[in-house]
């Protein structure tokens, strides 16, 4: 009896064949699997790889075009030129006075002496003006005649026997207070001189002033109408040296 031949138990053969395909298909998701995680890796070590810029919380980089900050004006700033002065208030300080005009002031003769050929005469002035003013210096003085026309005068400020008073010092008229200086002349003729010229009236001009006080004065003096002045001096001087 012939004993059938036995089949092989080995796969078909187009096995073979189709785990041949499964490998491919599975060798081609490895190689896809394996791309996407490398472009992952490089992504991520770009990005790692960028410096990152810290800024604190609440501030932020200002845009190149931003206007410059305008400034804020000085809390102590300059009044414009020309601007008036608050009321109640002096451009100049309290301690410094203005000069007596002659505006403000009368003038009197005071006393009067004569001896040896030489006279002096003391001439007062008086704040009449509702402020305290001041006089520092020499006055001047303009003789004249019955008509008013000058005649000559010689003005020598602190010159012949007024060498002997005090020295120019800063004189505060309260207003009705007094201040005085001393005239000297000599009554005696000098050289060529037959007469000295008498005045009738005089002209005095305080210390820093333009204008001129009047007052009824007879004066001789000899030596070209020569007169030497004391500077003004607080109070009523007496004549004589």
């Amino acid at each position: 009896m012939k004993v059938p031949a036995a089949r092989s138990l080995a796969a078909p053969r187009h096995q073979p064949g189709r785990s041949r395909r499964v490998t491919s298909w599975q060798s081609a998701s490895m190689l896809i699997l394996a791309g996407l995680l490398f472009g992952a890796l490089l992504s991520a070590c770009s990005s790692s790889s960028k410096p990152q810029v810290s800024r604190k919380p609440g501030t932020s980089k200002a845009p190149a075009t931003a206007p410059a900050p305008k400034k804020k004006p000085s809390s102590t700033s300059k009044e414009p030129a020309g601007a008036p002065t608050p009321p109640g208030q002096s451009t100049t300080p309290s301690s410094v006075l203005s000069r007596c005009r002659s505006a403000n002031l009368a003038l009197t003769m005071g006393s009067q002496s004569a001896a040896a050929g030489s006279a002096s005469a003391v001439f007062v002035l008086t704040n009449e003006g509702s402020s305290s003013c001041s006089l520092y210096g020499y006055p001047g003085m303009q003789m004249l005649d019955a008509s008013g026309q000058p005649i000559p005068t010689i003005v020598v400020r602190g010159g012949g026997d007024a060498a002997t008073r005090a020295k120019p010092s800063s004189v505060v008229l309260q207003p009705q207070a007094q201040a005085s200086f001393v005239a000297y002349w000599g009554e005696v003729p000098v050289g060529a001189e037959t007469s000295c010229p008498a005045s009738a009236k005089l002209e005095v001009t305080a210390p820093d002033d333009y204008h001129y006080l009047v007052i009824a004065a007879t004066l001789a003096p000899c030596s070209s109408g020569t007169i030497n002045v004391s500077p003004v001096q607080s109070g009523v001087l007496r004549a004589g040296v």
